[in-house]
């Protein structure tokens, strides 16, 4: 390539967002076959590649079968598929928005269940300084004991126990060209019934102090007040906007980092595979390289100690990443069965596997889906269905890897 060829070559992927579901599904399988290609996680790089393998009490060995299912959705039936393996990862294109939309409805509810209570929750942002020098791995342990600074100092914690009853706080990071990566946390505190606006941000300022000097004294400066946000939701904004708000912009920004375009030009590690994917950059790869190490083991989702109980009740037993990623509501029509030989010309093709998804969507009737995947199947020489069989898979996760 030519300096000048070189100098006209996009810096970054278009469209910078995504245009419709199918396309943002379309997008995440392509990151899933980026990510295969270069993650250094074994489990990563078999994700939605294999079918399931489901031990059994017996000690013996069950392979789920691979089918497309159809759900019923508010516009049209949506298609999945089901018995493929999970790698279970937030930082995974398919398994961390499934992970995400778990997460988000436990705080939808956890959030209601308050309010109903007569308590208020306040949301805030946390952030460091940083540079291009830094690695991602140094400033998350630097994060997280200024956190724990926020919670154990002196002062934060006296207000603590008066003014809330806990926190919910989730971790996000991108990355930009000149500031390099970018670290953030969201929080969501949950207000005691008949606590202030100005008792609440008396303790969001105490822990801003805690947190910035904790910051100072491990050698990243005062934390800047520009980058910080704290906002105290009332009880008339929580009755309007209490379905959008919740579901979409208080537990989409906590809970589905990977679902959504960093702001700007900084990049979340689901554009650095999308852009990876679609302009070969070494960078991009080094990048994502770097994010997957460093938040391999990480919690991105924490609730205070009894915090799930005190609001979730019966439901307050946490589902694992990895049970998030393998659930399945059962409600879901088997339209097609998969063989695995298929599945794996299907998944080495051109075309992402979502193709088949968007061929079964294409019509209203179950037996004209079945005929439509089957025609795609034929005409690109992948294989055939597996016919008369309408077998649900197990949707038990795999006890071992």
């Amino acid at each position: 390539m030519t300096a000048v060829a070189a100098a006209q070559r996009p810096l970054r992927s278009e469209p910078t967002g995504f245009v419709g579901p199918d396309e943002l599904r379309r997008q995440f399988w392509v990151a899933l076959k980026t990510a295969h290609r270069i993650t250094e996680s074994r489990r990563q790089a078999f994700c939605r590649r294999v079918p399931r393998k489901v031990w059994k009490e017996d000690g013996s060995v069950e392979t789920s079968l691979i089918v497309v299912e159809m759900r019923a959705d508010r516009q049209r039936d949506r298609a999945s598929f089901s018995g493929l393996f999970h790698c279970g990862y937030w930082t995974c294109p398919l398994c961390g928005p499934k992970i995400a939309a778990e997460r988000a409805a436990d705080i939808a509810l956890a959030i209601t269940a308050w309010y109903a209570l007569g308590g208020r929750v306040a949301f805030s942002t946390w952030t460091m300084r940083h540079s291009h020098d830094h690695r991602l791995a140094d400033l998350l342990v630097a994060m997280g004991k200024s956190w724990t600074a926020a919670l154990t100092n002196k002062t934060p914690r006296r207000l603590q126990k008066a003014y809330s009853v806990g926190d919910i706080v989730k971790l996000e990071t991108n990355v930009g060209p000149s500031a390099g990566w970018h670290p953030h946390r969201h929080g969501l505190g949950f207000l005691v019934p008949g606590v202030t606006d100005e008792q609440a941000h008396e303790l969001d300022a105490a822990r801003f102090g805690a947190w910035s000097a904790s910051l100072e004294r491990q050698g990243y400066g005062s934390a800047s007040l520009a980058g910080h946000d704290h906002r105290v939701l009332d009880l008339g904004q929580a009755h309007e906007r209490i379905g959008e708000y919740v579901a979409k912009s208080a537990g989409h920004e906590l809970a589905a980092a990977g679902t959504k375009r960093a702001r700007g030009e900084n990049r979340t590690p689901l554009e650095l595979l999308i852009d990876l994917g679609a302009l070969g950059f070494e960078e991009d790869r080094r990048l994502w390289l770097e994010s997957e190490t460093a938040l391999r083991g990480k919690r991105m989702l924490r609730w205070s100690p009894g915090l799930r109980e005190r609001l979730l009740g019966e439901l307050d037993v946490e589902k694992s990443d990895q049970e998030a990623a393998d659930s399945n509501d059962g409600a879901g029509r088997v339209i097609a069965v998969i063989g695995e030989d298929t599945w794996r010309r299907v998944w080495r093709f051109r075309h992402p596997p979502s193709v088949l998804l968007s061929a079964a969507e294409a019509y209203d009737d179950d037996d004209d889906r079945a005929d439509s995947i089957a025609r795609y199947l034929e005409r690109h020489q992948l294989g055939s269905l597996k016919r008369g069989s309408q077998t649900r898979p197990s949707h038990t996760p795999a006890t071992r890897a």
